[in-house]
């Protein structure tokens, strides 16, 4: 059996750049709480285990100010020294809070069943994507594979676009009109593939498609030969991600789209409902 994984690019690798990404604020990590999040934020996307010196300048950090944070975090159970090399690396209680935050996260607990019952009917991989408004970027929450030898999945909890591909549009065209303009102000239109969208006018009338259409349909804007079918999901005030299959090019469901797009949208609905929306 096959699993085709589109890759990603790892901004937080030990070598990768600096913790900041775009349009994060940084005086959040100016308070000690703010840094010693930067330090755990660091220590959990990297995979890896620092030295003192290493974090702080990956970091942008005075090395003492990097030293104060790991040890309140020490202190907390959050990370632990290895005695043999004096590096850092993820406690094993922040470990353990960590799986139980994820098992206990409400809105995986409602859609989890959901997915199921979409991969169910269509046999492709279903995603919950969740919106990040201050960094202006998703995450993939959740995922249930298909039972296709040659199927896409999506790496859990790394940050992507949404100007590109049906996960990222499908939410852009319902955020309101100052959230969307800040995101394509400051992020721009960055070209993933040949086909990501090149410009506003077009990237425009895509969305206003999108909004009449209640969905979102995309071929290699964001990974050259995968496809996605995506619809928002709602809580009680505004949208907060999107479900979508995400499939092969070489079986996307050209001649049955509007059949597939209705149980996408069905899904997101029933989760958008889970999670308090009304209607």
């Amino acid at each position: 059996m096959t699993t085709t994984r589109p890759p990603h690019p790892d901004p937080a690798s030990p070598r990768g750049p600096g913790p900041h990404a775009p349009g994060e604020p940084r005086e959040r990590g100016q308070s000690p709480v703010g840094r010693a999040f930067q330090v755990l934020r660091c220590l959990v996307e990297s995979g890896d285990d620092w030295g003192v010196r290493e974090l702080a300048n990956h970091l942008g950090m005075p090395p003492s100010a990097a030293h104060r944070a790991l040890g309140m975090l020490e202190d907390e159970g959050a990370v632990r020294r290895d005695p043999a090399t004096g590096r850092y690396l993820l406690g094993f209680d922040f470990l353990r809070l960590a799986r139980v935050a994820t098992d206990s996260f409400p809105l995986w607990r409602a859609a989890r069943p959901m997915l199921q019952e979409l991969v169910g009917r269509r046999d492709e991989t279903a995603l919950m994507n969740i919106y990040d408004y201050q960094r202006m970027e998703l995450f993939v929450a959740a995922c249930v594979e298909s039972t296709q030898p040659i199927r896409y999945t999506e790496q859990l909890h790394k940050w992507l676009p949404v100007h590109a591909g049906a996960t990222g549009l499908a939410i852009l065209a319902f955020l309101c009109e100052a959230d969307r303009e800040r995101v394509l102000d400051q992020r721009g239109l960055p070209a993933l593939t040949e086909r990501t969208v090149p410009d506003r006018e077009t990237l425009d009338r895509a969305l206003e498609r999108i909004r009449a259409d209640g969905y979102a349909v995309s071929r290699g804007q964001r990974v050259p030969g995968a496809a996605a079918i995506a619809a928002p999901i709602f809580d009680r005030h505004r949208v907060i991600g999107d479900i979508a299959l995400t499939i092969p090019d070489f079986r996307y469901p050209e001649d049955h789209l509007e059949e597939v797009a209705a149980d996408v949208i069905s899904c997101a609905r029933a989760v958008s409902a889970a999670h308090g929306a009304n209607g």
